[in-house]
């Protein structure tokens, strides 16, 4: 669902031109991520063979084209180098792909990397999860007056250190005794089965979202939003992301100045620090309402950060949102290109 959405809002986006030379990016309708996990390599491999017929494939090494990888890049769950998508063609490396996250993003180390190349940054169009919004179901929550009975909420599994951290302080006395505060870790599959409504679990996750005011983002196996956070936020659930010092999470169209209007961002280098954060989103439960509701509301408008839109409860004005970051995004790469390469220039 989450790769049709992004193929769809390519292919509506009133953005595509018939003629190739009339054209700066190219949009190559493969979905090579699925291709991968069914072990359908032939036809990956037949796929690259008409592609590099292509004129325009080779020009600039691919590196003008792009592709919807979906939820991760690399695939998952192959992880061996013979479904690496360059092991097919070398140029693929070197294509952009609208992607939720990116296994070695976010992490300390290449801030330090010697040399890191501007073209691998350039090449990841950061993209939402699947989780479709009801625009009107989600602004009659940011125009509600009740208090929410929830001061903030996670729910998840403890595979990196911070959420290790929000599992210990969990379970000190003022958070496990406070009303307000839900925070519930379970192993991985109880989770999955937990957050699609399945049965025989006790917790309500959609339920959760909507009683809470700020809900917990923490990095796991990935250091992006996680589905779960859209999830939340389609329930007018204000996210709160925490990373470690040095790391960063995945955001999609970070650059436009969206997400500082709703959601809150912080780097703790200890679990004290942390523990700041909690209590400070407390005080804010409950003595911050107008600022929360103020939140809500930009939330409420910020259907471009939504890959799925309700038809029956969004405009074709907001479904058009998330298109028109989509474009603002491959249009700041176009401009980007002519300065870091000629190949342009020649025919």
């Amino acid at each position: 669902r989450h790769l049709l959405a992004l193929h769809s809002t390519i292919m509506t986006s009133g953005a595509l031109v018939n003629d190739p030379r009339e054209a700066t990016v190219f949009y190559v309708p493969a979905f090579w991520s699925m291709l991968i996990e069914r072990h359908e390599h032939q036809c990956l491999s037949d796929q690259f063979v008409l592609l590099r017929r292509s004129w325009e494939y080779s020009r600039n090494a691919g590196y003008d084209h792009f592709f919807a990888a979906g939820i991760q890049h690399p695939f998952n769950p192959c992880t061996t180098y013979g479904c690496a998508i360059e092991t097919f063609d070398p140029l693929a490396k070197n294509m952009m792909i609208l992607a939720s996250g990116v296994r070695p993003y976010g992490f300390a180390d290449e801030v330090f990397e010697w040399g890191w190349p501007a073209y691998s940054s350039l090449g990841r169009i950061f993209v939402p999860y699947g989780t479709m919004v009801h625009c009107r179901h989600l602004d009659t929550m940011a125009h509600s007056a009740v208090t929410r009975p929830l001061a903030f909420a996670f729910a998840g599994t403890a595979t990196s250190r911070v959420r290790a951290w929000v599992e210990e302080l969990g379970e000190e006395e003022e958070f496990r005794q406070d009303p307000r505060v839900l925070l519930h870790f379970s192993d991985a599959d109880k989770v999955r089965n937990a957050s699609v409504g399945g049965s025989g679990v006790a917790l309500n996750f959609t339920q959760m979202y909507q009683d809470a005011d700020f809900c917990l983002v923490l990095a796991g196996h990935l250091h992006d939003l996680t589905k779960r956070c859209y999830d939340a936020m389609a329930q007018g659930c204000l996210p709160v992301v925490i990373t470690k010092a040095r790391f960063w999470m995945a955001v999609p169209f970070s650059a436009h100045n969206q997400w500082q209007t709703f959601a809150t961002f912080r780097k703790v280098p200890t679990k004290d620090k942390l523990r700041d954060v909690l209590r400070h989103l407390l005080t804010l439960h409950a003595e911050g309402q107008d600022e929360i509701r103020t939140r809500r509301l930009a939330l409420s408008n910020a259907h471009g950060l939504f890959a799925s839109h309700d038809p029956d409860g969004c405009s074709l004005e907001e479904s058009h949102a998330f298109r028109d970051n989509l474009l603002q995004e491959l249009a700041a790469r176009q401009q980007v290109w002519p300065h870091m390469r000629s190949g342009w220039l020649f025919e």
